[in-house]
């Protein structure tokens, strides 16, 4: 199981693009390779030559081979030979013609028209290997643009940033991330912040029935099962009445029970924080249907899938979950960010470990 809880279905994953020869990426096929693949037959012939027969350090097979430095004219006549060669043999009619050649980098640069387009081709200066060249400035490129293309979506700035955190009340990543969220609203300021947390839902979960989901159709289902469920209905409404004692009862939630025993425990917490069960009671009786709705809505609006999901300023955070990386992402989603943003916190994580379901 991954860090970030989920359901079991299979999540994207957003790899480095390989740069390696012969492993282009179609966007860096279409920068190297000058022809369309709708250029022609002779096009394809001479792809597949190039790739399979030079590429394997074969010297070339018609001409001679000369030792030592070789005449770059000699050289590029050779080349040229051997591509129009394998055209004929691989039935095309259209020829090459050399356009220029010189020496570049080490190698000799011979650029043939194909098809009404310059095409390079390089080969070593003693005329024994044909190379395919990559330019270590285009490679660096691809790869920095490659990466700009990972990175999280800036966060636009604000006064005052919206935090909004989805978790499961019995994800051990999501008690990971709260462990690390925690602390840093607290330095922030949580009167700096606008912090909603919430939770995610899931319909049909394992089939639906009673041992996941809280409604007769199965719509709002939790993955831990139903104590989990029932207690993200109390959180809720504990922040909504009470928001002040909310992070005091979460956090002792954390610390002393578990979907097993939260059923005879919350009553005894919410009191040691200073909350009224019965008052609890009620109210979750009258709205914990309008509280699912409203996080199943939410849910699908920032399309979250597991725990922890956290937005800042609407845009997914993707950053570490100690409370130094919290705050760092934080703070740099204000306008004019307090000078609590100024204070160093903990750089490490809490332990997490476990499975869902």
């Amino acid at each position: 199981m991954s860090e970030n809880e989920s359901e079991p279905v299979q999540e994207s994953e957003d790899k480095p693009k390989d740069f390696s020869p012969g492993r282009e990426t179609k966007e860096s096929k279409k920068r190297k390779i000058p022809w369309k693949p709708a250029a022609g037959f002779a096009a394809v012939a001479i792809l597949f030559f190039a790739v399979g027969f030079f590429a394997k350090g074969n010297a070339p097979v018609t001409g001679q081979v000369i030792q030592g430095a070789a005449d770059k004219n000699v050289v590029a006549n050779e080349v040229l030979g051997l591509i129009n060669q394998n055209i004929n043999l691989q039935g095309g009619t259209g020829n090459a013609t050399l356009v220029s050649v010189a020496e570049e980098s080490g190698l000799y640069k011979i650029t043939l028209s194909i098809d009404g387009q310059d095409t390079p081709f390089y080969a070593t200066t003693d005329g024994a290997y044909y190379v395919q060249a990559y330019k270590i400035s285009d490679i660096k490129d691809q790869m920095a643009a490659a990466a700009e293309e990972q990175q999280t979506p800036s966060v636009q700035k604000t006064d005052k940033p919206n935090v909004k955190m989805f978790v499961m009340s019995y994800c051990p990543y999501g008690e990971q991330a709260e462990n690390g969220l925690g602390p840093a609203l607290e330095t922030i300021g949580l009167g700096n912040v606008t912090f909603e947390p919430h939770f995610v839902i899931y319909d049909n979960y394992q089939g639906g029935g009673p041992n996941y989901c809280f409604d007769n159709e199965s719509l709002y289902c939790s993955m831990h099962g139903i104590n989990e469920i029932r207690e993200d209905i109390r959180q809720l409404v504990i922040w909504k009445y009470w928001p002040d004692k909310w992070w005091a009862y979460v956090n002792k939630v954390n610390a002393e029970t578990s979907t097993g025993d939260i059923e005879s425990k919350w009553e005894g917490i919410a009191t040691s924080v200073g909350l009224e069960p019965e008052k609890i009671k009620d109210y979750f009786n009258k709205e914990a249907l309008t509280l699912l709705v409203n996080e199943a809505s939410l849910n699908a609006k920032y399309s979250v899938r597991g725990s922890p999901t956290i937005l800042i300023n609407d845009v997914q955070y993707s950053g570490g979950r100690t409370p130094e990386a919290f705050k760092a992402g934080i703070c740099g989603a204000f306008n004019t960010p307090p000078s609590s943003c100024g204070q160093t916190l903990n750089s490490t994580a809490s332990t997490a470990s476990g499975s869902c379901g």
